[in-house]
């Protein structure tokens, strides 16, 4: 049933007979912080027997809605509200969480804030298998909307058994993590897989120019309706999910440390590639 809410109150008033479970991500949250943050709720919402609701809050830094990327029918509203009403405590009628990691399936309501639980982000091939099993139904259960499908099934008409996907974070927006990104690191990896294409997805247009001079018709990228990391129009947003979901397609994936955009591609992928941390 799609029901949309605008008005937070017209929940509110009713949370005397229904116990809700929101999704509520920061604000500034990019897209995979969103996706995590979504797909934890939902289990727990069904694991505790809550009613989930999204709150999907646009901002500068991420000017699009869930609308927009995906078609799930659920109860969502879009309210700054929300976070003058948070309440802690497990046993009250609705429940918030702001959080960007994927909460281990046992978790207690009221270690979801205070944080004190197990951490199971960026583990891949060391995944436990319980949470593997828990998680992959929930990501396969977002419905991509029809065009960005249609636009990835058609782009990865271009791989083969053979190409490898690359998710090249340079943290041009995080000077605190430049240090994770080592240029060298990247070009040996083409050296060493020469019979291979590449599909890159990068938050640097200049590097992937770089690499489609220098390796020519062996780098796929798709193209960009607006800029490489573009987060204030739909368009760059819906570009990023196309690049997600592309970089899910293929059998080994070379990751960015610590990227969400890494990992939840992993996670589309049904946690089949091979993994390689660069």
């Amino acid at each position: 049933m799609c029901i949309i809410c605008k008005n937070i109150d017209c929940f509110l008033e009713d949370r005397m007979k229904k116990e809700y479970f929101i999704s509520s991500p920061k604000t500034k949250a990019g897209l995979c912080n969103r996706i995590k943050s979504l797909v934890s709720c939902m289990q727990i919402a069904d694991r505790t027997g809550k009613t989930l609701i999204i709150n999907w809050l646009k901002s500068d830094g991420f000017n699009c809605e869930f609308s927009d990327l995906f078609s799930n029918r659920l109860l969502h509203t879009n309210s700054s509200k929300l976070r003058i009403h948070k309440i802690k405590e497990a046993h009250d009628n609705y429940f918030i969480t702001e959080t960007w990691r994927l909460l281990p399936p046992n978790i207690k309501l009221e270690n979801i804030q205070n944080g004190n639980h197990e951490m199971i982000d960026f583990q891949y091939q060391e995944t436990n298998n319980t949470v593997i099993e828990t998680y992959i139904p929930y990501f396969q259960s977002l419905q991509i909307t029809e065009f960005i499908d249609r636009q990835v099934n058609e782009f990865a008409k271009t791989f083969d058994e053979n190409t490898i996907s690359i998710a090249i974070r340079t943290w041009i927006d995080a000077p605190n993590r430049q240090h994770l990104f080592d240029t060298e690191k990247v070009l040996k990896i083409f050296e060493e897989n020469q019979l291979s294409t590449f599909f890159i997805s990068s938050d640097s247009e200049k590097l992937i120019n770089l690499l489609s001079n220098k390796y020519g018709s062996k780098i796929l990228s798709y193209p960009k309706r607006t800029y490489t990391g573009d987060r204030n129009s739909t368009e760059g947003i819906q570009d990023a999910l196309i690049d997600l979901l592309l970089l899910s397609k293929n059998k080994k994936l070379m990751a960015s440390a610590n990227s969400t955009f890494s990992e939840v591609a992993w996670w589309f992928g049904k946690c089949e590639a091979n993994v390689q941390i660069i």
